[in-house]
């Protein structure tokens, strides 16, 4: 327990103060969680349902007193730290005292407490009095809320695998096919490798918090492949206005520059992160970004940057697109619509990407139920819509898709003739090989 001085002073003879604490072990079992009125900052047992929560003490009784007479106000808070005698997975630590005040017997109560701080372990409490202070455990609605974790749980593995394996099919799309290299389809490989390879990494170790560096590891490398994706999305809306700027200049490619920003910018603001405080990578719950200390907004300041430019920027492509085609595509009718459903295309994908993380910031602020199955639903499942924007609804990719599947049937055809013939053959053979009866 941390005591400012000037409260022994205050309390204290002649600069002198007795400090007495007592551990009381289970007599918290006999001091039960009992109605009182919430004015005062009391504790209610009941369901939840009904304006009560459901408690239980966690912990042993601390009684702590200063001087000779009883302390009601203390002139500065005291901080003190007590041990769990038992956890439970997503209920709430309430730093409580025993409040003699409250009915016939006294009630446990918060009024003047507060939590500061909480691990597995161990709970840290902030008081302006001192008097008898335990833990208790508000475990309202803790079996709903674990449904409601294995069912998250579930989708986002679900999800996540279906994104993978459609990121990949769009990477190796975008690898394979020979038709469709140019300097928007190298962008489109960045953005799907990135993606691809937050997915993997989300999946694998979201959850991995047991050892703190590895988590510190993972977060940080989340944190440089999310941002990576949304600069690679401001690429390609940045290189579509300057083809429609330029009408088709392809003389000079300006694909080192895209890969100079699009990664240059995500490192510099990892490392500034990381710099300024390394431990702001990591939480206790997930190896991610922590809120305290505004660090959240080295992810979501630099993304809606990203969100509102990338906007701006396909905007006016649009606007040029439909005020200027007759000029700018009088030689190439299918050009302006080319670019429209290029230009539709990209701000389907800021919009699923920006939705995504406007509800997990949502979700970070406000932990809510239903912010956490959106945002565990479009996260999961980002692949898939990349994989639909860019090549199903693709009609150039579309067209490769259907000239591989003819071929693969001509050779499945070829392959099935070249059987036929060798079975004939080999039946001749075998006929004029053995000798007919007489």
């Amino acid at each position: 327990m941390i005591v400012d001085k000037s409260i022994t002073q205050d309390l204290g003879v002649n600069g002198l103060a007795k400090v007495v604490f007592v551990t009381y072990y289970d007599i918290g079992d006999m001091l039960p969680v009992v109605e009182a009125t919430p004015e005062a900052g009391s504790l209610q047992g009941g369901d939840k349902s009904s304006g009560k929560a459901e408690l239980k003490v966690a912990s042993n009784v601390i009684s702590a007193s200063i001087g000779l007479k009883e302390t009601v106000q203390l002139p500065e808070p005291v901080n003190f730290t007590i041990k769990l005698k038992e956890t439970e997975k997503f209920a709430v630590p309430l730093c409580s005292f025993w409040d003699f005040a409250q009915g016939e017997y006294g009630a446990w109560s918060q009024d003047g407490c507060h939590h500061t701080d909480s691990n597995d372990t161990h709970v840290s409490c902030q008081c302006n009095h001192l008097t008898n202070f335990a833990i208790l455990l508000d475990v309202t609605g803790v079996e709903m809320m674990y449904t409601h974790s294995v069912l998250l749980q579930y989708i986002t593995f679900v999800g996540c695998i279906i994104s993978i394996v459609s990121l990949f099919t769009s990477w190796l799309t975008f690898q394979c096919l020979g038709s469709l290299q140019n300097e928007r389809n190298s962008i489109h490989k960045n953005l799907v490798f990135c993606l691809f390879a937050a997915e993997i990494i989300f999946l694998v170790g979201i959850s991995r918090t047991e050892q703190q560096v590895a988590c510190a590891a993972i977060a940080l490398l989340l944190h440089f492949f999310f941002l990576s994706a949304f600069t690679w999305m401001l690429m390609e809306g940045i290189h579509i206005t300057v083809m429609l700027v330029q009408v088709f200049d392809a003389a000079r490619s300006r694909l080192k520059y895209y890969y100079l920003f699009a990664y240059g910018v995500p490192v510099a603001i990892v490392a500034a992160t990381a710099t300024i405080d390394f431990t702001a990578y990591g939480t206790r719950e997930f190896c991610w970004l922590t809120t305290d200390r505004w660090f959240i907004w080295s992810f979501a300041g630099p993304v809606a940057l990203v969100l509102l430019v990338n906007a701006c920027v396909l905007g006016y492509s649009l606007s040029m697109v439909c005020r200027h085609s007759e000029y700018v595509f009088s030689s190439d009718r299918n050009g302006s619509s080319n670019f429209r459903a290029w230009i539709q295309g990209a701000l389907a994908i800021e919009v699923l990407l920006g939705l995504t993380w406007v509800f997990g910031y949502m979700y970070i602020n406000k932990e809510t139920i239903v912010m956490a199955y959106i945002f565990t639903a479009l996260n999961s499942l980002q692949g898939l819509f990349i994989f639909v924007f860019h090549c199903l609804l693709n009609k150039k990719v579309r067209n490769e898709y259907k000239k591989l599947i003819h071929l693969s049937k001509k050779a499945q055809s070829s392959t099935k003739s070249s059987s036929s013939i060798k079975k004939q053959t080999g039946s001749a053979s075998y006929e004029l090989y053995v000798p007919a009866h007489s």
